[in-house]
């Protein structure tokens, strides 16, 4: 389809769950030019994306991916290869780039998005643990480049959603926003049961396709406590009117109540290509191509409050939240590394929330002031959390 105005769109991660989607959506739409891709490791994707897509300018953040890719590419394509961070850093500034979809995962994300935002760029943000430990940063990145034309705009599916939903409306007049939650592979289960779920089984999610990490965050129910976080930054409103409700077919991604009384809801099919080209295309829409929804999908649609007993990741996220600061970083540290323990057979399914709540109530004196200081601080927190596993689990 034909897409009036002209941009180039940089994809970082584009070997990932959201990179691949956001090629298909680029390729989808005339006029959307994808002029730069990025990767750490997965050097025979990018190889095959940059042979396909042509872009401009590939990124490796990883040097020995970089001159593994270099070597096998020759000069058989005009792509010019960066390398590193710092060639990651360069792409996301310049000038010709319009659009950055930022895919990478957890603190990989907040260094770019920065980037982009100072040199005026439309970040289209699908990287929640940014916003989460680095939300001050990135707010006054936005405001630094907002005369440059720079905007944030959400592409997780409930925030793309709330974005849609409140983005004209008076924050006053809202009493409170609703995140969807889908429950994740195990919602169902008894807590005997949960004692002895495999990664395996957290991986078969029934209605998304999504990454390692996220697919695991959506079955313990943390991606939601993160997501209220990121609502929370995002629209400012309290931590305690931003609600969860879990919602099994996936179809209402988010909900607004106001003050009146009324509410609004957000529908569309479980595709994450409808949220990205969303961010693409603003303010204007194109036809996409994710399927429409039937009648039948939203025919029987449920809605009920989630067990935060079973799955009390929530409720640690809104705890660590309202500490604020270096809390959040602990969080996500101590998110990631159960996530790996739990996929490695090192922590049980039913550890990851007392493990990442262990992990929160630990001290940390560290600044949050900068990149630099919340990168540091996530290192230390990670090395925190590592080290309590070993000692205590």
């Amino acid at each position: 389809m034909v897409f009036a105005v002209n941009r180039k769109v940089v994809i970082l991660g584009s070997t990932g769950s959201i990179g691949e989607s956001a090629l298909g959506v680029a390729e989808n739409l005339e006029g959307i030019d994808i002029f730069g891709i990025t990767a750490n490791t997965s050097v025979d994707k990018l190889m095959c994306q940059i042979e396909k897509y042509r872009p401009a300018y590939a990124a490796v953040s990883c040097p020995e991916a970089f001159d593994t890719l270099k070597s096998r590419l020759g000069s058989s394509v005009s792509t010019r290869l960066l390398k590193g961070h710092e060639g990651i850093s360069e792409l996301v500034s310049m000038d010709r780039t319009d659009v950055i979809v930022n895919g990478l995962a957890g603190i990989a994300g907040l260094r770019p998005a920065v980037e982009g935002l100072k040199s005026g760029k439309r970040v289209a943000l699908a990287n929640k643990e940014s916003i989460v430990m680095g939300w001050r940063v990135i707010r006054d990145a936005l405001k630094q480049g907002q005369e440059k034309g720079a905007q944030l705009i959400p592409v997780d599916s409930e925030h793309s959603a709330l974005f849609q939903l409140i983005r004209k409306e008076d924050i006053k007049d809202i009493s409170r926003l609703i995140i969807t939650a889908s429950g994740g592979a195990v919602y169902g289960k008894t807590e005997e049961d949960l004692e002895k779920v495999t990664i395996e089984e957290c991986l078969r999610h029934p209605t998304w396709n999504m990454g390692h990490k996220i697919t695991v965050d959506s079955a313990t129910l943390m991606n939601k406590g993160l997501e209220i976080i990121e609502a929370h930054f995002l629209f400012g409103l309290p931590i305690d009117r931003i609600h969860v409700l879990i919602h099994p077919q996936s179809v209402i991604h988010g909900m607004a109540e106001f003050i009146d009384g009324s509410m609004t809801a957000h529908m569309g099919a479980a595709d994450m290509k409808i949220p990205i080209q969303y961010a693409m295309t603003f303010p204007r829409r194109a036809k996409s191509p994710a399927a429409p929804l039937g009648i039948e999908e939203i025919s029987n649609l449920k809605l009920y409050l989630p067990d935060e007993k079973k799955f009390p990741c929530p409720s640690i996220a809104r705890d660590a939240a309202v500490r604020g600061g270096v809390k959040n970083i602990l969080l996500c540290a101590a998110d990631e590394v159960a996530v790996d323990a739990f996929s490695e057979g090192k922590l049980k399914f039913s550890q990851i929330p007392v493990f990442i709540k262990d992990v929160t109530g630990l001290s940390l004196d560290r600044k949050t002031d900068s990149v630099e200081d919340i990168e540091k601080s996530y290192r230390e927190s990670v090395r925190l959390a590592v080290e309590k596993l070993k000692e205590e689990y």
